[in-house]
């Protein structure tokens, strides 16, 4: 299905990328290239999940940024990556990342949800994340496919979706999202998808997907925030997001980096 809607839809050619995981079960890829050369900026989802919200809105997401990146292109070579064996692992997205003997994309974003509430949070770098669960603190680490890239110093950021209110708690205050609850439970099923929730999302990961190209991105710095929606961004000046990191400083992108691009300032 993946792979005849890129083909229909971005008329691309889908790169099938088979391999064996760890415990000996087969494993694909599915690897779309929009652009000539070496990928500027690498997106994925993996497609191995057995909820709605986890992560089949994220695979729904990247389709339809794909179409979106081919009527409206965005400077540079785009790779959408459909990985395999994110459960467990990452073993999908650990073969592709060897795969490419280290000629490594400038950026990768990993959506991983979608579709439960309007907001995008975008977590930037991070290993770990402590979060208040009534009155006691917890750190939770963030293994995702972005961690695979994290860990080859690629600047990676791994998005999921959230109610407005959880998403502002989440990011302003460390509260852990009571959405998160859902995940690997039978309540993930399509009954919790919104699909104009979804919509915004999609529209607010492609605005943000232009600044991200032209900013020179840190390669450690953690930070947690919460994408612009897309109504607050002007298609003819869009500005790379207000961010925060887990000690409530603030990082936002400024004029006057190396060669003249943007660079993130704390």
């Amino acid at each position: 299905m993946i792979a005849g809607h890129l083909a229909n839809r971005t008329q691309v050619k889908v790169k099938h990328q088979r391999f064996a995981t760890t415990t000996g079960q087969r494993g694909e890829n599915l690897i779309a290239t929009l652009g000539p050369g070496t990928a500027d900026l690498l997106i994925s989802a993996h497609y191995d999940g057995d909820g709605a919200y986890d992560n089949a809105s994220g695979v729904v997401g990247l389709l339809l940024l794909a179409d979106q990146i081919r009527r409206d292109p965005l400077a540079g070579t785009i790779t959408c990556a459909f990985f395999d064996h994110e459960e467990g692992g990452q073993e999908g997205a650990r073969f592709y990342a060897a795969s490419l003997q280290r000629r490594w994309p400038r950026a990768h974003v990993a959506i991983d949800g979608l579709g439960i509430g309007p907001r995008v949070v975008g977590a930037f770098n991070m290993r770990s994340l402590r979060v208040r669960c009534g009155q006691e603190w917890h750190q939770v680490e963030c293994r995702s496919d972005a961690s695979v890239f994290q860990d080859n110093g690629i600047p990676s950021v791994h998005c999921f979706s959230l109610p407005a209110a959880e998403a502002d708690s989440l990011v302003l205050e460390g509260t852990a999202p009571k959405s998160w609850a859902i995940l690997h439970s039978p309540r993930d099923h399509p009954d919790i998808i919104d699909m104009m929730a979804l919509e915004t999302n999609i529209s607010d990961l492609f605005c943000f997907l232009r600044p991200l190209q032209r900013v020179d991105l840190p390669q450690r710095q953690p930070l947690l925030f919460c994408l612009p929606a897309s109504q607050e961004h002007s298609r003819a000046s869009i500005k790379p997001p207000v961010a925060r990191s887990q000690c409530r400083a603030t990082a936002v992108p400024t004029e006057g980096g190396s060669n003249g691009r943007p660079t993130w300032e704390r």
